[in-house]
């Protein structure tokens, strides 16, 4: 699933739309998280957004993995490779190991978690934290995930860490 925009005067170019703008992302889904606060029951809300959330990311990895095989060592690669360009962005993600079976990543810090805090939402962070189940089973099938510590459930820094399991 991709994002696609018509260029001027021409509907249906095919032009991409990045898929994520972090600032305007953000703030858009903190705004429609802080509506559906105001007008949904709790749990109709929390399941709306643990639904929009993966799908979200499962539409992001299957972009990113578009060109590779599921149950293969060249798709668990790919995303591998990705992730570690996503964090070698960022300064509160550390690599703690990467290698042909095994990544493993922690965030010493949660901005997205910051945002919700600040604005009085922070309930709906593990909404997001669940998307990485998601997007783990939809697109990388035969990689197991794991996680120990949430910083929005006990403070610890998040642990991730993904392992192919098997390859076809």
């Amino acid at each position: 699933m991709s994002l696609r925009r018509a260029s001027r005067g021409s509907a249906g170019s095919g032009e991409r739309i990045p898929r994520h703008d972090g600032v305007h992302a953000h703030a858009l889904a903190v705004e429609l998280l802080r509506s559906m606060d105001g007008t949904l029951d709790r749990n109709e809300a929390l399941s709306l957004a643990r639904r929009a959330f993966a799908e979200y990311m499962i539409g992001y990895y299957s972009d990113v993995l578009r060109d590779t095989r599921p149950r293969t060592q060249v798709r668990f690669d790919a995303f591998r490779r990705h992730y570690e360009a996503y964090a070698s962005r960022r300064d509160y993600i550390d690599i703690v190991s990467s290698d042909a079976r095994t990544l493993s990543v922690r965030y010493r810090r949660c901005p997205f978690h910051e945002l919700l805090a600040s604005r009085g939402i922070d309930h709906y962070t593990a909404c997001f934290c669940a998307a990485d189940i998601a997007f783990t089973e939809a697109c990388l099938p035969g990689v197991r995930f794991e996680r120990n510590h949430e910083i929005a459930t006990d403070g610890a820094p998040c642990d991730h860490t993904w392992r192919l399991d098997s390859v076809e």
